[in-house]
């Protein structure tokens, strides 16, 4: 019982000394918070009365340079809380002023300069305090002012005049009876009052003033001439299509914008999207049907040259579509085209200089559908082009072959006399082998094969501006580069020739039937019959690359001249198989024929040409000058143009009942016989396609042409007079080298 008591006791006494202690902290702690109370209210009154001021006068003095002189209020207060280190703050309210302009000084400025922009230009005001800003509308007491504006002199009411409060973006413009409406702060303003053809003038007004009436006087200042200057874009369908519309002719185009969209790599692929054009192997022009002989082409309105052995029509393919703005064809003629256009012409006009700056880089790669991804095509044996397509000259007739036509005049057969005369002399046996190894450099391959396709590829890059100089002259360069490869294969085509005659015609004498008109073809019921039959394997590789430079300088709007050039290279293979047989030939045993053509091809075009238009006069009447002087050079090499053309007579000699049979072929180069019909062979000629060729053709082209163009009214419509000169002279070279075949008999 003690010890409960004692315990009890000890733990009563314990407690009432905790209490004690408590107490006596509590008292102590209230003592210091009163003391640190009492310090941070003599720290607040010390920075409300020395420090804060001296730091609101530091945000609002300092300086600092926005970079421009008109920005939006939204801008600006972000501006300001960066440069000042103040914090701005605004209601709803004014919200939609954010996207205001203000209108500020330039140089430096401080945070009062800004924020006294704010209030005249949106119409803010604003209180600081303390590095703090409060953006309020000081618009509530806005006042509406009412007014007429009218001619001084006669009263007539003037619609369209701008009136504007001075000193801030806000303005109006007077109604079709010349009253006008606008707000404006409350108190005193000054408003700005100005029409095309009167006199400023600024008048002060009070707000809320009604039935104001500003008369203008009219301005007696003598207007300068006012020119408008523009380049016509001429590469896109719209130009093309006006030109058409406001031609004098018939005609018609495709611009580069369309030409981009069909995925045209050549002038020709581009012109098989033209109406009324019809395009030949691939490079030749035919309009309306007339044929391509008398179709000129021209770059720029000067006369390209042509270098074709077989033909003197322009190949467009040379020419990359990626070089030109668009390409016109005039199917009917006027007088200042050219009089030997009679089936028409082809205009190709280059790119354009650009008014400003310009960088172009274009590349795409594809596959012919015909040969597949890493497809084949039908080729021949060393037919690699290179890249620039300088392999081909490899093919070129050496030197020392040549020479052979000086060393031996007397040709073949004076050869062949000194190698029998070679056995028993030893200086003779060493010029044989020599002779020898010259004939052996030759190709032996006389068939074609199938080879792997690389994929189609085309690069094109541009390049374009305009320089302003003194004294209003402009200065406009372009340059343009373009290269592209492709491969085409035509596999297992069917190709048949219809004629009105039976019978064969092989240019031997072993394998021949002369050609006759069946009796049930007669000129009221005519009939082709099937005359050959082919399975066609042809497959063909080209490479092209061409380059444009073109300058300008235009010292006026009425004197321009122009300089240009074009130049081109390409390069083709082609390897063609054609296996077949004559049909309803006559004789007992049938006729296969069997025709190989492996050609190599490098083309070269180049361009010069200078233009110029001349105004002579500033008046609307002024007669104008225009001349094109251009010189054009166009080159093919056919190196090695190899063509066979085999004729097989199949006969069976023997056969048995079991199948086994003996046949008999024979053979023989087809010579085409251009008389062969009937029984009158004596004006027969042969041409034989059987050989290789050499072909090498230059063609150079001069042109000058001069218009003088002369406007005048009839009715008060305008005219025009127009007459010039055109000068061409064309020089062509050809030197074509023909090697036979000799088959013994």
């Amino acid at each position: 019982m003690h010890t409960m008591i004692g315990s009890i006791s000890a733990k009563h006494g314990n407690t009432v000394e905790g209490e004690l202690l408590c107490h006596r902290k509590s008292k102590f702690m209230k003592k210091r918070l009163h003391r640190h109370v009492r310090k941070k209210i003599l720290y607040t009154v010390i920075l409300a009365v020395f420090v804060y001021p001296v730091i609101g006068y530091a945000q609002q003095s300092r300086t600092f340079n926005p970079g421009r002189t008109r920005l939006k209020v939204a801008d600006l207060i972000s501006l300001l809380e960066k440069e000042t280190h103040v914090r701005i703050s605004y209601s709803d309210a004014i919200a939609g002023k954010l996207q205001q302009t203000v209108q500020l000084p330039a140089g430096n400025i401080n945070l009062q300069t800004a924020l006294d922009a704010m209030k005249s230009n949106a119409g803010l005001d604003y209180s600081m305090n303390q590095g703090f800003v409060v953006l309020k509308d000081n618009r509530q007491g806005e006042t509406i002012i009412r007014g007429k504006v009218t001619d001084a002199k006669g009263g007539t009411p003037l619609p369209g005049v701008t009136i504007k409060i001075k000193g801030t973006g806000n303005g109006v413009l007077s109604g079709p009876d010349g009253s006008f409406v606008i707000k404006t702060p409350a108190g005193a303003v000054t408003l700005t009052v100005s029409y095309i053809g009167y006199l400023s003038r600024e008048v002060k007004v009070t707000g809320g003033s009604t039935g104001i009436n500003i008369s203008l006087w009219e301005s007696q200042t003598q207007l300068g001439e006012v020119q408008v200057t523009a380049s016509r874009k001429v590469n896109n369908e719209v130009a093309t299509l006006n030109e058409r519309r406001n031609a004098g002719i018939v005609q018609d185009a495709i611009s580069a914008a369309q030409m981009t969209k069909s995925g045209s790599i050549t002038t020709t692929q581009a012109l098989q999207r033209v109406t009324g054009v019809t395009i030949t192997d691939d490079k030749y022009v035919a309009i309306r049907g007339l044929g391509d002989r008398s179709v000129i082409a021209q770059l720029n309105g000067a006369r390209l040259s042509s270098a074709d052995p077989d033909r003197s029509v322009v190949p467009l393919d040379i020419i990359p579509a990626g070089l030109l703005d668009n390409v016109t064809i005039y199917k009917t003629l006027s007088p200042d085209r050219p009089a030997d256009a009679s089936a028409g012409i082809v205009e190709l006009k280059t790119r354009s200089i650009p008014d400003s700056l310009t960088l172009e880089f274009t590349t795409q790669a594809g596959f012919n559908s015909t040969i597949g991804l890493n497809g084949k095509y039908n080729g021949f044996y060393n037919n690699r082009l290179g890249f620039w397509g300088q392999r081909v000259k490899v093919h070129n007739l050496s030197a020392d072959f040549q020479a052979l036509k000086q060393q031996y005049p007397g040709g073949l057969v004076q050869i062949q006399e000194m190698f029998i005369q070679s056995r028993q002399n030893p200086a003779l046996a060493a010029e044989a082998q020599r002779i020898s190894n010259i004939m052996q450099r030759f190709e032996p391959v006389l068939t074609t094969s199938y080879q792997k396709a690389d994929p189609n590829q085309v690069y094109n890059i541009s390049f374009g501006n305009t320089f302003k100089l003194r004294n209003a002259h402009k200065l406009g360069i372009i340059l343009n580069g373009n290269y592209y490869t492709r491969t085409e294969d035509i596999h297992n085509g069917v190709r048949n020739n219809y004629s009105l005659f039976q019978g064969v015609v092989t240019g031997d004498y072993r394998i021949f039937n002369q050609l006759t008109i069946p009796n049930f073809i007669t000129p009221a019921y005519p009939r082709l019959g099937s005359y050959l039959s082919y399975i066609e394997n042809t497959g063909k590789k080209t490479l092209n690359y061409g380059a444009l430079a073109g300058i300008t300088y235009r010292f006026s709007e009425r004197h321009i001249i122009q300089a240009q050039f074009v130049g081109s290279r390409g390069a083709e293979s082609v390897g063609s198989n054609l296996k077949g047989a004559w049909q309803n030939t006559g004789l007992t045993a049938p006729v296969y024929n069997t025709i190989n053509q492996l050609e190599l091809s490098y083309r070269a075009f180049d361009t010069y040409n200078l233009q110029g238009d001349h105004k002579l006069l500033t008046m609307w009447w002024s007669p104008r000058v225009s001349y094109n002087i251009s010189s054009s050079r166009s080159t093919q090499n056919d190196p090695d143009f190899r063509s066979t053309n085999l004729a097989n007579l199949y006969s069976v000699r023997y056969g048995n009942p079991g199948g086994v049979s003996v046949g008999k072929n024979e053979y023989a180069f087809v010579a085409g016989l251009v008389h062969g019909v009937g029984n009158d062979y004596s004006s027969i000629m042969v041409a034989d396609p059987n050989g290789r060729q050499f072909r090498y053709l230059k063609e150079k082209n001069y042109n000058v042409k001069v218009d003088i163009t002369q406007p005048f009214k009839i009715t008060g419509k305008e005219q025009l007079l127009k007459f010039g000169v055109n000068f061409l002279r064309r020089d062509r070279i050809s030197q074509p080298i023909f090697l036979d075949y000799q088959v013994p008999v």
